[in-house]
């Protein structure tokens, strides 16, 4: 018995191919039927495409079952359940599970897909995505307003929590802010020999790491430098087998690996997450040049010795670790920078080499005498050329010239819509313009608020994410007239307005800001408030005020008093058993 579908040969009375497995049941039926079929009828069934067969009858006990009849290699399928007749004659062949097979197809692309996504964007450190996260960590930890609040006793600090209960004993002789779970401590000093010993400690007081000098932690990053290494929050150490490693700047260090600093094996740059950027078998210095525009755009100038001389002066594009400069003339000629990616070389006659570099790439340079280059316009990549004072006696008929790098000309003309994306330049979502003096507010090029204010400040731009996230708030100070108003521009209400001031005092460090309110001319009273928990409470004049990050003292009668960003008075609990605490600490 021949397969249809395959044309293997079975034996007589298989159910099933034994090569394909295709059904073979009725086989000798439809042998019998197909002999009697003449050439006209074969033809007449070989062109037809399909035929659709589909009762279905309401009655469970009649139930017609019907399938469309797909053409392959020129002959059609039709499973029925009734007889055939000589006019119905059909050969029976399996449907492909054609969705089944799109199924499997669209599950490996999408398992493709996810194992790409993951590479692309594993942390490494340099993800936008991941930066956000950790700029987020940092706002909370800066501005957490359950973070431990330091207090002095009897010339030593210690800790307690916002509801007044000591939590870390009075034992340091300095203490400085918490980060996450880990704080920075002085516990020793020695004054007889002026030195000095450091410590970070957890939350009971236990210490963790002890340095000699002070260490630091970098809330961007998430990380902590103490005794030359680095440790992730969790005091997890990242420079693993590393001597030591160097601050230079923007999450960018200097690193040494070998037994001791008399045996080096290795010198080179890494991230804050510990990965190499670059590296080198003999000794380096290395300079990190600043990108105030893009953090990710950054360099580092690095001259590699061999022995105690100078082998190579190179500039080393960081975010790949590629050197994207070699100097030729080591001896002669060396190289220094204007900084975002602006670099010249010199000699000792003072002849100069401009270099611009934009994205990891060489874009501009030139031996025409320059007294400054500086970036103008970042995005459209200007730049700006300062022939200083004396430009007429160096050919020019004016001080300052711009040069769009792009399209390789010289312009007349300045952009309207400049870009300059600075870092320091942060995108509140709106801006203050004035008419006349008078000033306010738009947003998403519409008036927000009309121009009818003496001035408008914006908070700290760091406090004004804080609130954002905690509060859904976009805050902002207002004055009008003799009036200071907290002004949410989110939700278009006043927060706060204070009548009769002259003078608001915002920290960017803490969620408190004070509002003087003068009468005459002269203080009369202040009004405390924090923008966090909306609370606020007036002080008298003459009662000194400090403001901490999550927490402010003031002193009544040589008394000091806590109070926390609810601004509920915190019973801090002395030797006197008594809810103040002197001035002097005792």
């Amino acid at each position: 018995m021949m397969c249809p579908k395959c044309g293997e040969e079975n034996i007589d009375g298989s159910s099933f191919c034994i090569k394909c497995g295709n059904s073979l049941k009725n086989m000798e039926e439809n042998t019998m039927i197909n002999s009697s079929i003449n050439p006209d009828q074969t033809n007449q069934i070989n062109d037809s495409t399909s035929i659709n067969i589909q009762q279905i009858n309401n009655n469970e006990n009649e139930i017609i079952e019907s399938q469309d009849v797909l053409t392959n290699n020129g002959e059609e399928q039709v499973n029925t359940a009734s007889s055939l007749n000589n006019s119905d004659i059909l050969s029976i062949k399996e449907k492909k599970p054609f969705k089944v097979k799109i199924l499997i197809i669209a599950l490996i692309s999408i398992l493709i897909l996810g194992i790409v996504l993951f590479f692309v964007f594993k942390k490494d450190g340099t993800s936008s995505a991941n930066l956000t996260n950790v700029k987020i960590k940092s706002l909370e930890y800066r501005y957490d307003p359950d973070k431990l609040i330091y207090i002095k006793k009897n010339n030593m600090y210690g800790f307690i929590s916002t509801s007044g209960k000591e939590v870390i004993e009075a034992k340091y002789y300095s203490v400085y802010d918490s980060y996450g779970d880990y704080i920075s401590v002085r516990v020793d000093d020695d004054r007889s020999t002026y030195s000095k010993s450091y410590a970070i400690i957890d939350k009971k007081g236990n210490i963790v790491v002890k340095s000699e000098n002070q260490p630091k932690y970098f809330s961007e990053y998430e990380i902590w430098y103490v005794n030359n290494q680095i440790y992730d929050k969790n005091m997890k150490l990242i420079s693993k087998n590393m001597l030591s490693v160097k601050d230079l700047s923007d999450g960018y260090f200097e690193y040494k690996i070998g037994e001791s600093s008399y045996n080096v094996t290795e010198y080179g740059i890494m991230n804050y997450t510990g990965k190499k950027i670059y590296s080198s078998k003999s000794k380096i210095e290395s300079v990190y040049i600043k990108n105030e525009y893009n953090k990710d755009d950054v360099y580092a100038a690095v001259i590699v010795y061999k022995d105690t001389y100078v082998e190579r002066k190179e500039i080393v594009y960081l975010k790949t670790g590629k050197v994207v400069y070699t100097l030729d003339d080591v001896n002669n000629y060396d190289i220094h920078s204007e900084y975002n990616g602006v670099f010249y070389t010199s000699d000792k006659n003072g002849s100069k080499h401009e270099m611009y570099f934009y994205n990891g790439k060489l874009v501009y340079e030139s031996d025409e005498y320059v007294g400054t280059i500086s970036v103008y316009d970042y995005k459209n990549q200007i730049l700006k050329f300062d022939y200083s004072a004396y430009y007429e006696n160096n050919g020019k008929t004016k001080r300052y010239e711009y040069y769009d790098v792009k399209n390789g000309k010289y312009i007349t003309e300045l952009p309207i819509n400049k870009t300059q994306n600075r870092t320091e330049n942060n995108d509140y979502g709106f801006e203050v313009y004035s008419v006349s003096g008078e000033y306010g507010i738009l947003k998403d090029y519409r008036v927000l608020l009309e121009h009818k204010y003496d001035s408008i400040n914006k908070l700290d731009y760091s406090l004004f994410n804080y609130l954002k996230l905690k509060t859904k708030s976009e805050l902002i100070y207002l004055q009008e007239e003799k009036s200071c108003i907290v002004y949410d521009i989110n939700s278009k209400k006043e927060r706060l307005r204070v009548d009769n001031c002259y003078y608001i005092n915002s920290p960017g460090t803490s969620t408190f800001v004070s509002f003087n309110i003068n009468n005459d001319n002269k203080i009369e009273k202040r009004v405390l408030y924090n923008l966090l928990t909306d609370k606020k409470m007036e002080i008298d004049s003459n009662l000194e005020l400090d403001i901490y990050s999550n927490y402010v003292t003031i002193y009544d009668n040589n008394m000091r008093y806590y109070y926390n960003t609810k601004l509920e008075k915190i019973p801090i609990f002395d030797s006197c058993n008594c809810t103040k605490t002197c001035r002097n600490g005792k």
